[in-house]
Formats: structure tokens, sequence, C-alpha cells
């Protein structure tokens, strides 16, 4: 009996479980929306910022550091070391070489450890600029797209902002 109730209970609202009310009035919006069906519920809004961001870049990459030898670990040879992190079409480390030796993991950046795995970002922030990148392609891939953000703010109390993606509700602030 109890069973069937919830059963019952959940899909009645599994379907409204992600809706959220317009910042001007009760009417139910949803990520997904069209900036059309959210100005049908909502009204226009008070001020609309449109912005573009320039495509993520999803080639496979190699980057190239030349790091200081630390005399202070023994080394008697003066120069740098040549580090080489290779990157998957996802932004992964794949592999990562030392003065040509391959390791699993390194720590030459930042007291960071990178390690196969590690994001982009995360060993750019550590290590910063690359002295050299090297970019591969994807065969087949399509070339990616700016993207278009568009920003609708409500003077609603609260104050409330929707963000749209290429014309698509995916955020609320």
């Amino acid at each position: 009996m109890i069973a069937n109730r919830l059963i019952l209970f959940s899909t009645l609202f599994s379907a409204n479980a992600f809706a959220f009310y317009c910042p001007t009035n009760f009417n139910q919006i949803d990520m997904g929306n069209t900036q059309q069906q959210i100005e049908d519920a909502c009204g226009k809004p008070a001020n609309v910022v449109e912005t573009t961001k320039a495509p993520e870049d999803n080639s496979p990459q190699e980057w190239s550091y030349f790091v200081p030898q630390n005399p202070k670990l023994g080394s008697a040879i003066p120069g740098n070391i040549k580090a080489t992190i290779a990157f998957d079409s996802k932004g992964k480390v794949i592999n990562m070489t030392i003065n040509g030796l391959s390791v699993a993991t390194a720590n030459f950046c930042s007291n960071t450890v990178v390690k196969i795995g590690t994001s982009r970002d995360v060993v750019q922030k550590s290590c910063g600029q690359p002295a050299y990148v090297g970019k591969g392609f994807n065969p087949g891939a399509p070339e990616p797209q700016p993207r278009k953000l568009v920003e609708y703010r409500y003077d609603s109390n609260p104050p409330a902002t929707l963000v749209f993606e290429n014309g698509v509700l995916i955020e609320k602030k």
C-alpha cells in the first residue's frame, strides 16, 4: 500500500522535480527552455547581455617545458630539464616524458604533482604557459564553433540572472 503511494507520488511529481519559478511570477520554467519560452513565461528581462565565448580547443596537444635544474639536488651539470606532456582530445594527460624518459607522475612545477589523467587547466595553473605547444587534430571532428551566451537579468526581489547558451537555458544565478 505504501509502496503504491510512493510510486504514484514520484510519477506525479518527477516531471517537475527540476523546474523552478520565474524571477517575476509563479510560472514554472526549466533548464533547457528556449529564450522565447522564458520570455513567454516570465516576461521581458530588465537587461540583456550578449557575449561570445571562444570555442574550446579539443585537439590533442603536446606541451614542452624547460625547467632549470636544481643544483641543491645534486645536479653538477648546468642547464634545463625538458618536460613534455601529451594531452588527449578531452584535455587529460596521457603521457609525460622528462628528458626523453617516460614517467607516470612528475613534480617539476609549483610543487604540484602532475600525473596521467590530470587536466590541461591544472597543468597550466601549476606550470604556467609552456615553451612550445604542438597541436594535433581529430579527423572527421567538426570545427569548434564559438558559443553565444545571453544573460537575462531580472530586477526581481531577489535579483535573478538566467544564462542561455546558443538560445537554451543552462544556468540560473
